[in-house]
């Protein structure tokens, strides 16, 4: 498995193949995923692992300290790439408080318009018109575009309450089809 964005993702019909490309921006991620992921302990000293995991989870969970996983190091060389085709779309919409056990169900975008609002963001200095302006963050984004290509790419959505383990359980199956 390679890695190609933590941001934005450009996607484009070629053919019958659906093509993404990332911006190589590295994942940011919070004090919680470092502590309990043995792979980034790394990232922070002993002390502070140790510091971070006396505090209550909710408190963990709404920590704002940011950090880079700088993916070679961590994951081995060569693991971002700049683009491929895409097969399929998973949307995490899990929340740490639901109740609910984690499950994974397909979905058809053009009946879950609800669910673009994680897919689609506004590629800022990232996309020129061919007019030489740029999209605003707050210009409202199409989402019959979307849609359109997209039709043919299976969608995901993870909801219930996180648990990692389980959706591994729920995800593994479908990377091996």
């Amino acid at each position: 498995i390679n890695y190609l964005t933590n941001d934005r993702l450009f996607i484009r019909k070629a053919g019958a193949q659906v093509q993404a490309a990332g911006i190589p921006k590295l994942p940011r991620i919070n004090p919680g995923t470092i502590v309990h992921n043995p792979r980034l302990h790394p990232l922070i000293d002993a002390e502070r692992r140790e510091q971070l995991l006396t505090l209550p989870v909710e408190e963990l969970w709404h920590l704002e300290e940011k950090f880079d996983v700088p993916i070679d190091r961590f994951y081995g060389k060569n693991r971002i790439q700049p683009d491929a085709d895409l097969a399929s779309i998973l949307i995490l919409h899990w929340h740490h408080d639901a109740t609910e056990p984690t499950s994974l169900n397909e979905v058809q975008l053009d009946q879950r318009t609800d669910l673009l609002a994680a897919l689609m963001k506004s590629p800022g200095p990232f996309y020129q018109r061919t007019d030489g302006t740029f999209l605003k963050d707050d210009e409202p984004l199409q989402a019959e575009p979307y849609v359109e290509i997209l039709q043919n790419i299976r969608v995901y959505e993870l909801t219930g309450r996180i648990d990692f383990e389980a959706a591994l359980q729920l995800i593994l199956p479908l990377m091996e089809t």
